[in-house]
């Protein structure tokens, strides 16, 4: 299934990786646990990660990895899609690498989440007091958002360290329709 993009390839001329990022929320609260792998690592985030080749569409993907990372089942009528951000991430050669990440809140899953290799410290966090120092710096911006019902379209630019890039980070409120 083909995604449309929402901005032109990185410098390079290559396809943005697509991945999901996925947060449970429940009574107010939302499930955030220390990523142990890849990007993020040492960081609070939802659980999520790179569409891959077995994957149908991106639904597909936000429920493998879910399962994967947290030990719960989600059906994807439950997957509701809040933001679709891109992200351009400084390699240590001075490259950007691009990611389009489509984000998830999911209010209902079977079984219980729990910590894997890849995510640990699994927390519920009150929506109003998130672990934002300890977070990747973007959150900041888009978790509010989200978390109030509002519907992003985003790109954002990280250095080598994961700071973003004062002047390139642009975050737009849309409506649900508008995002792919």
């Amino acid at each position: 299934m083909a995604h449309e993009r929402i901005l032109p390839e990185t410098a390079e001329n290559q396809p943005p990786v697509l991945m999901t990022v996925c947060f449970l929320k429940k009574e107010g609260k939302i499930l955030l646990g220390k990523k142990t792998k890849k990007i993020g690592v040492g960081k609070w985030n939802g659980c999520g990660g790179k569409q891959e080749e077995k994957d149908y569409d991106l639904e597909d993907t936000a429920v493998r990895e879910t399962g994967e990372e947290i030990n719960v089942h989600i059906e994807k009528e439950s997957l509701k899609k809040v933001a679709v951000m891109n992200y351009h991430n400084e390699q240590q050669d001075g490259t950007f690498k691009h990611a389009q990440v489509h984000f998830y809140i999911v209010s209902s899953w079977h079984g219980d989440p729990t910590d894997t290799d890849e995510i640990e410290n699994l927390t519920w966090f009150d929506d109003s007091n998130l672990p934002f120092d300890d977070m990747l710096p973007s959150d900041r911006l888009l978790l509010p958002l989200i978390l109030k019902g509002k519907f992003v379209l985003g790109d954002v630019w990280h250095d080598k360290n994961w700071h973003t890039i004062p002047g390139k980070v642009s975050l737009r409120e849309v409506e649900q329709s508008e995002l792919p």
